[in-house]
């Protein structure tokens, strides 16, 4: 016999110090997450290194012997391109349900729907930042050894978390309201892949087209990461830093829409 839903109790904005504690709720439930997700495998978490390294492996075999481009150099290539796209792919695929795919809490206790979303990134960037580790081994055994423009990378990252954050936070924000949307955004991204520079040079671009190519971020954040890692140069950090701000302003619009509409998701979840 099924229990009755518990009647949310609503946090008063007066009352900051009731978000913080449910803010802190952030890193607990992503752990929890994580561990969760480990324990659904038998590789448990040495997926989250072996699955971004499969999808190397398959677009390398793809582009350097079926297609009969690339060389050497591109396995470098490939894996920055590769593991940048990924962090975006999988926080955008998974944080767009964040609230939608949450009903078993939003009916029973209350909880801002901001720290939902928290938690699907905070588990994603987690995965991110281990993947890290072998790609940099990968980047120097290739022959790119570590040089100062290393040093920008944490920029290039902050750039690519921003702008992770705002794009997944506007999209489980409107997902409950239209959740077609997850659909329309797999496919979305399935087709971006190909015009972010994951595969391609930017700067072999006609300049003609580099200007509507570069209208992608994600395209000037990878090629930031490969500046630094691969180029042995500083990334385009005017660039970066108009991502940085335009990122900044739909983060801030994304969970506005959270927060105003904070009661009635779990009226239509």
């Amino acid at each position: 016999m099924s229990t009755p839903a518990e009647t949310p109790v609503y946090v008063s904005a007066s009352d900051p110090q009731k978000y913080r504690d449910q803010y802190k709720l952030i890193y607990p439930m992503a752990s929890a997450e994580l561990k969760a997700e480990c324990g659904h495998t038998l590789g448990g978490m040495f997926w989250w290194f072996i699955d971004p390294l499969l999808s190397i492996l398959v677009f390398y075999i793809a582009f350097s012997y079926i297609l009969q481009s690339g060389g050497k150099e591109f396995i470098a290539f490939l894996c920055v391109g590769t593991l940048t796209w990924r962090w975006f792919q999988c926080s955008v695929l998974r944080g767009c349900g964040a609230i939608l795919d949450a009903p078993h809490i939003l009916h029973k206790i209350y909880i801002h729907k901001a720290v939902l979303v928290g938690v699907s990134l905070l588990a994603d960037s987690f995965k991110f930042l281990v993947t890290l580790i072998p790609l940099f081994l990968l980047v120097i055994l290739l022959g790119y050894p570590p040089s100062p423009f290393w040093i920008a990378l944490p920029l290039v990252i902050l750039t690519q978390a921003v702008l992770t954050i705002a794009v997944v936070a506007l999209s489980a924000a409107i997902t409950p309201f239209m959740p077609d949307l997850r659909n329309l955004l797999q496919h979305f991204l399935q087709l971006l892949i190909f015009v972010s520079g994951v595969f391609f040079d930017i700067t072999l671009i006609t300049p003609r087209l580099k200007p509507l190519v570069m209208l992608n971020p994600l395209t000037g954040i990878i090629q930031g990461y490969r500046d630094c890692l691969l180029y042995q140069t500083w990334p385009n950090f005017h660039y970066l830093g108009i991502v940085f701000a335009l990122s900044l302003m739909v983060m801030g619009v994304a969970f506005a829409l959270i927060n105003h509409y904070d009661r009635e998701y779990a009226k239509i979840c």
